[in-house]
């Protein structure tokens, strides 16, 4: 057996990754095998084995590694592998391994580095699989390599406040400590930092401990929603259902945000202002968010919570949704330096520091913080240009590209064409996924069957909400996507009761297909103007012959379901579609 050794390229970026990390190149070092078989029969068909040094190769077993990349020049195909090898007393290390075949004369070169570092520091090397199984099948060749395992993943201890069960305690725990390790691993190949040991108290809601979602001196606090449903809530109507549910592991959610705070506090310390330190938590919770492998929703399938979830805590943490939840805000970045704060605003602010200085430079800012003078000093140190400056700079990017929120506005006329006062204006779920083109979110449902029953989605859908004409003129806040309208009075005992929907020309309808599909975009929509056929008046005394007992038959007098509110979803086929006629 032949080994090729290249632990001398190995220690150049071993000490690299030292350096970025905060350990030192004079930790000890382990060595990785990694063996490459060749089948005999075809020469393209490559498996690649690893193991730490003396282990056995039956620990990881042997994975296939297709050569499916071709060079430019079509001289060689190559395939890349990562593997995590697990240490002895330690936590696993990342290898990248790179087969490269030559198209030429299949000669054989290897490529490996540690997860995070170059390829070029260890360079590439020819493997001579010069030797041979002994059924003759294939031919293999082995390679050593150093590398400087990356710090270990902090311990953590779990500390209850509150009632829970000893299964409770057994099960929280233990998803407790997997997502921080999951969280920490994220962070530790992506900036080469881990946090110190942690503790983490959960703590029933109202409990003397319960400070909510924070960090502080080493601790992570959660709060269990004792007092939500952890049983989902399924909704059935025609063509599908609808879960509603308040997931009982919801408390593991904010994790990823706090470890934030923790790498922050490890690295320097946790202050500076607001703006930055929590723009940077919510920045990097939503890049650690984002990597995860969220499973589809399909169209048909029997719902499952756990999908749910997982869709809605990727959609929260969304780019999208930040940065539509940051025109909600108009108070300057400065003024939140301490007291005030919007989470989407100070996720904008860190983007844009990101897009300057590099992701790197967040922590340079934490590691310059305590020997600056000031948060001033360490923030141009870091970032190459003064906080002032920056203010500016952002003041001016924001107001051009991320305005203010989108509005409805118009007026309700009556049948003589002047304007009517005092009715109520609604603003109905949207009867598409949403826009085509159009990077706009809401928040009202994340997975909801609309319109036709034809779509299942975790795309956009927009809330519904009420507001009020006054002098005639309506103004009130939009969501991004496409929604339709309906009019509202209100008759006796102050209840609004739904009228119809509004149509392309402005008067009412009770078919919901006919009613106008509004586009709302970043400037809104204006000039709306809704011509009642009767004044509010008559329509009351109409709507007043269609009352039975203390409950308006809807579907009868106006298209709309009986019991329709904003916390369930609406089935097209509970509709009876009639033209409006003023009968």
């Amino acid at each position: 057996m032949q080994v090729w050794t290249v632990a001398a390229l190995v220690l150049v970026a071993g000490a690299a990754f030292a350096a970025s990390s905060g350990v030192t190149a004079a930790q000890e070092q382990a060595t990785v095998q990694v063996r490459v078989w060749n089948s005999i029969a075809d020469s393209e068909d490559f498996y690649v084995s690893a193991r730490p040094e003396g282990g056995s190769w039956g620990t990881l077993g042997t994975i296939a590694l297709p050569l499916d990349g071709e060079t430019e020049n079509g001289r060689f195909r190559y395939g890349d592998l990562a593997v995590d090898v697990p240490l002895e007393g330690r936590d696993t290390v990342r290898v990248d391994v790179r087969v490269w075949q030559s198209t030429r004369n299949d000669s054989v070169h290897i490529s490996a580095r540690p997860e995070g570092s170059s390829w070029g520091d260890l360079g590439t090397v020819p493997l001579a699989l010069d030797n041979k199984t002994e059924n003759g099948r294939w031919n293999f060749g082995d390679i050593s390599m150093s590398v400087v395992p990356p710090p270990p993943l902090p311990g953590v201890t779990v500390a209850f406040y509150g009632e829970f069960s000893a299964a409770q305690r057994k099960l929280y725990e233990r998803e407790i400590r997997a997502e921080v390790n999951d969280v920490a691993r994220f962070y530790r190949a992506r900036h080469g930092i881990v946090a110190p040991d942690l503790t983490v108290n959960l703590v029933v809601r109202g409990e003397p401990e319960d400070r909510g979602f924070a960090y502080g001196r080493g601790v992570i606090h959660l709060r269990q929603n004792r007092d939500l449903p952890f049983t989902p809530i399924v909704e059935a109507g025609e063509g599908g259902t609808v879960t509603m549910s308040v997931p009982e592991f919801t408390f593991l959610d904010p994790i990823a945000h706090e470890y934030v705070h923790a790498l922050q506090d490890a690295v320097g310390n946790d202050g500076g202002p607001l703006w930055i330190s929590e723009g940077m938590a919510w920045y990097l919770d939503a890049l650690h968010e984002q990597a995860q492998d969220v499973p589809p929703v399909v169209v048909g399938e029997p719902d499952d919570p756990a999908v749910f979830d997982a869709q809605a805590r990727h959609f929260f943490k969304s780019r999208e949704y930040l940065w539509w939840q940051a025109r909600k805000s108009t108070v300057p970045l400065r003024d939140m330096e301490s007291g005030q704060w919007h989470w989407g605003v100070g996720y904008l602010a860190t983007e844009q520091l990101v897009a300057r200085a590099g992701e790197d430079a967040l922590f340079d800012f934490y590691r310059l913080l305590p020997a600056a003078s000031s948060w001033q000093e360490a923030f141009s140190d870091a970032f190459s240009l003064t906080a002032e400056a920056f203010y500016e700079q952002f003041a001016a990017w924001r107001a051009a590209e991320v305005p203010p929120p989108s509005y409805w506005s118009g007026v309700i006329l009556g049948p003589d064409g002047e304007p009517v006062q005092d009715v109520p204006l609604r603003w109905a779920p949207s009867v598409r996924a949403g826009v085509e083109g159009f990077q706009g979110v809401i928040v009202r449902a994340l997975r909801s069957v609309v319109g036709d029953m034809d779509t299942w989605t975790t795309a956009p859908v927009t809330r519904a909400g009420w507001a009020r004409a006054e002098d005639g003129t309506f103004r009130m806040s939009a969501d991004p996507g496409q929604t339709v309208l309906k009019l509202a009075l209100e008759c006796d005992e102050g209840q609004p009761l739904e009228v119809g929907f509004v149509d392309e020309a402005g008067g009412l309808t009770r078919d919901p297909d006919e009613a106008y599909r509004y586009v709302i975009g970043l400037e809104g929509v204006s000039g709306i103007e809704i011509r009642l056929p009767r004044t509010p008046e008559e329509l009351c005394a109409l709507l007043h012959d269609k009352r039975r007992g203390r409950n308006w038959i809807a579907n009868l007098a106006i298209g709309w379901p009986i019991g329709f509110h904003d916390g369930y979803p609406h089935y097209a086929g509970q509709f009876e579609s009639r033209p409006w006629n003023g009968d």
